[in-house]
């Protein structure tokens, strides 16, 4: 059985209950949090020595590329298993984590467009409710109602604004 028998070497050293509190604490996290959970686990593994270990000082070489040995919760697992306890994360998603970690540290990933929570001209649910409370009320004031119902509408409640204004 080696490392990359995810069938029973590495899923065997987890409880059910556990596989399943693991996923279930995953899967209510935002994906920033999880960004940052993984690459605290990466942070804890990855060899990024310049000298690659050997077993006598005269064989050692310089590093190629880095090295993972994944752990979680102190058990080493496969990289298999540690992407399906992590709610079957991508092999890309997590190839972009490692070399992220690399060039910047633990610090969180930014998107290049900032994302949208750092949108600014984003609406806040506030501004919306405010849009849709003056729509409604500008709507009972103006609004012309259409008898019988209109053909392409299922509601039989169809009002129809102005064009004078805009």
């Amino acid at each position: 059985m080696g490392a990359g028998d995810t069938r029973r070497g590495c899923v065997v050293q987890f409880t059910p209950e556990e596989i399943k509190a693991i996923h279930l604490s995953i899967a209510e996290m935002d994906r920033g949090a999880v960004d940052m959970l993984v690459l605290g686990l990466i942070s804890s593994c990855i060899n990024m020595s310049e000298m690659a270990n050997a077993d006598r000082l005269c064989d050692r070489k310089e590093r190629q590329r880095t090295r993972c040995t994944y752990k979680y919760f102190g058990r080493p697992v496969c990289v298999t298993t540690f992407r399906r306890l992590l709610g079957r994360m991508s092999k890309e998603r997590l190839q972009n984590l490692q070399d992220h970690f690399k060039q910047n540290g633990l610090v969180p990933r930014k998107l290049k467009s900032g994302g949208r929570k750092n949108n600014t001209k984003a609406l806040t649910f506030d501004d919306t409710d405010a849009v849709r409370r003056f729509l409604l009320t500008y709507a009972e004031a103006h609004a012309v109602h259409l008898p019988g119902r209109v053909p392409g509408f299922k509601r039989d409640d169809i009002q129809l604004l102005p064009s004078d204004r805009s």
